[in-house]
């Protein structure tokens, strides 16, 4: 990636959501050019999904899957952290090369009786009156 603070257009996003306390919701969209490299064979056709953790810019996990999947749950790593997830691609001669980066989550430390209670991040709940 060139410019990893330029905003990528609408049709290529790399995006984390809490799902819950012990899961991160992950999709993906790639763009025409990176779509026809995947079909074309110039990319393998497994990616790397890699997290880090946001403050300390330190790897956290990684997941190796299908480029066409566009959609994972992954566990927490640990909670209370934020992060933020790179995909990288592997060319047939073996460079590795990061397509995309996502938007920082922020996970919640301490699991509460309102947050376990939701189906999405307690963030997305809605106060009853």
């Amino acid at each position: 990636m060139d410019n990893p603070n330029k905003t990528l257009p609408i049709s290529e996003r790399l995006v984390l959501l809490v799902k819950n306390p012990g899961k991160i919701f992950v999709f993906w969209h790639w763009n025409k050019a990176k779509t026809e490299n995947f079909l074309n064979k110039n990319f393998k056709k497994e990616i790397t999904l890699k997290f880090y953790y946001a403050q300390e810019r330190s790897f956290a996990c990684q997941k190796i899957l299908n480029w066409d999947k566009f959609k994972e749950y992954m566990d927490i790593p640990q909670k209370g952290k934020d992060y933020y997830a790179t995909i990288h691609a592997e060319t047939l001669s073996g460079e590795d090369i990061q397509l995309m980066e996502s938007n920082t989550i922020t996970v919640p430390g301490i699991e509460s009786k309102e947050v376990k209670d939701t189906y999405a991040s307690g963030f997305f709940k809605k106060e009853s009156l």
